[in-house]
């Protein structure tokens, strides 16, 4: 997060001390970012469809992250995890209200992303179209 920092010297040689010397410095907040956003989808032998949102977040200062994950079918929001474990990043098609065989875009978003200081950050997948075998 952001930071204000003092710095001061009060400089001595040994014998004399000299003048004191101060600098202020306010260090800003870096957003936090996400890397390698993507969604996939696994056809399994069930005949089922398993649907993957891979994403790494970071934060340059440190700070700690929270987020929501949202799952959309079809332009329609059908789930939503706050900071979600890793079963609620790969979901199946059923729990996303998907038939086996019907055709739906799918897609997911990082909403609400924050770390403590940026709070309404959001990032979007690319978009899956249902594939059955």
């Amino acid at each position: 997060g952001e930071q204000y920092i003092t710095c001061s010297i009060s400089p001595y040689d040994g014998e004399d001390g000299g003048d004191p010397w101060q600098i202020d410095a306010w260090i800003p907040n870096s957003l936090p970012y996400v890397l390698g956003f993507s969604l996939s989808q696994t056809n399994h032998p069930s005949g089922d469809i398993e649907f993957d949102c891979f994403y790494d977040m970071f934060d340059d200062n440190g700070d700690t992250l929270s987020y929501t994950l949202e799952w959309y079918v079809n332009g329609d929001l059908t789930e939503s995890f706050y900071n979600p474990t890793w079963e609620e990043r790969h979901l199946w098609n059923y729990d996303l209200g998907i038939d086996y065989g019907e055709i739906a875009d799918v897609y997911c978003k990082i909403e609400y992303l924050d770390d403590g200081y940026a709070n309404s950050l959001s990032f979007t997948s690319n978009t899956v179209t249902t594939e059955w075998q």
